[in-house]
C-alpha cells in the first residue's frame, strides 16, 4: 500500500550536492544526478573511498572503535555500497565486539553526526548500528545477525517502558525498517503505530525523536499507519525548506539527503 502523497516543493533541493565529495553528497550525485561517469565525480569517488578505507586495522576495525568502524562503514555503504573484503572483517568485527567484549551500559554522550543514530543505552545503539550494516551489506540471513534481531523484536513486543527511551526506540527502528523480513514484523508496526500516537498535527514527533531521521526510517515502509504520518511530515517538510533547497539550520547536508531519500522513495521526487 502507498499513499500518493501531494507535495510540491518551491526549491530545487538537489543543489547542495552538486561538487560535494562527502559519502551523502557522492551517493546523490551517482545515484540521484547521474553523474557517475563525470571525471570530477570519479576523482572525488577515489579519494573520498581511499580516506575511509585508509588506516584499518588487520582485526577489521578502525582504531579499535565501535563507532569510529560503524562511521567508515557508513560512508562506505554510501559509496562503494556492495561488501568487500575489508568492509566483510570490519562487520566480523563488530558482531564480535557485540557478542564478547565487555561493554559498558549507560548512555554516554557520543560524536553520532552524519550517522542515522542517536544518543540512547550503548547496548541498544551498538545492537541496532551492526545490524543495520549488516543488512544493508548483504548479510541479513547471517545466523548472528538473525538471531539477534530476534532478540531485538522479542524486546520491543514484551517492553511496556520502551517509549520511555526514544532514543532506543529511534535506534531500533532504523535496524528493522532495513531488513525485509523484520520491516513486516509486529515490532516493527509497534513502534510505527506508537509514532501515530504521539505525532503532532504539525507533523513533527512529541519528545527527543529526530524529525528528519523519523521521516527518513518510515519511508521505508509501506503501511498505513507510516503512510498517514508521512502524509503529516511532508507537509510541513514542504514549508519549511530554505531557500538554497535544503533543511533545517545546521547539518544542512545531512538533513537534506534524509529527506530527499525520504521523497523519492515515495516517488515525490525523481
Amino acid at each position: 500500500m502507498s499513499r500518493n502523497h501531494h507535495i510540491t516543493l518551491r526549491f530545487d533541493p538537489y543543489g547542495i550536492f552538486i561538487k560535494s565529495a562527502t559519502p551523502v553528497g557522492l551517493y546523490a550525485r551517482k545515484k540521484w544526478l547521474g553523474r557517475k561517469d563525470d571525471g570530477p565525480y570519479q576523482r572525488a569517488f577515489d579519494n573520498t573511498v581511499g580516506s575511509l578505507l585508509e588506516g584499518q586495522l588487520p582485526n577489521g576495525s578502525w582504531n579499535r572503535s565501535f563507532i569510529d568502524t560503524v562511521r567508515r562503514l557508513f560512508g562506505l555503504h554510501l559509496t562503494i555500497r556492495y561488501a568487500t573484503d575489508p568492509i566483510n572483517r570490519a562487520l566480523d568485527w563488530l558482531f564480535h565486539e557485540l557478542m564478547t567484549a565487555d561493554q559498558q551500559e549507560g548512555q554516554p554522550e557520543l560524536d553520532l553526526e552524519g550517522l542515522p543514530f542517536v544518543q540512547g543505552g550503548l547496548h541498544p545503539l551498538h545492537r541496532g548500528m551492526a545490524l543495520f550494516l549488516a543488512t544493508v551489506f548483504g548479510r541479513e540471513n547471517d545466523p548472528e545477525v538473525v538471531a539477534l534481531y530476534h532478540s531485538l523484536s522479542q524486546r520491543i513486543l514484551e517492553d511496556e517502558g520502551i517509549w520511555d527511551r526514544s532514543g532506543d526506540v529511534s535506534n531500533m527502528l532504523r535496524a528493522l525498517v532495513v531488513h525485509p523480513v523484520y520491516a513486516k514484523t509486529n515490532a516493527t508496526a509497534r513502534i510505527a503505530e506508537g509514532l501515530s500516537d504521539i505525532q503532532e498535527d504539525s507533523g513533527i514527533w512529541a519528545g527527543s525523536f529526530p524529525f528528519y531521521m523519523t521521516v527518513n526510517a518510515l519511508a521505508h515502509l509501506d503501511t498505513p499507519p507510516a503512510e498517514k504520518q508521512l502524509e503529516k511530515a511532508f507537509v510541513l517538510l514542504s514549508r519549511t525548506q530554505n531557500q538554497d533547497g535544503t533543511w533545517g539550520s545546521t547539518e544542512a547536508e545531512w538533513n537534506t539527503f534524509l529527506v530527499v531519500h525520504a521523497m523519492r522513495n515515495k516517488k515525490i521526487l525523481r
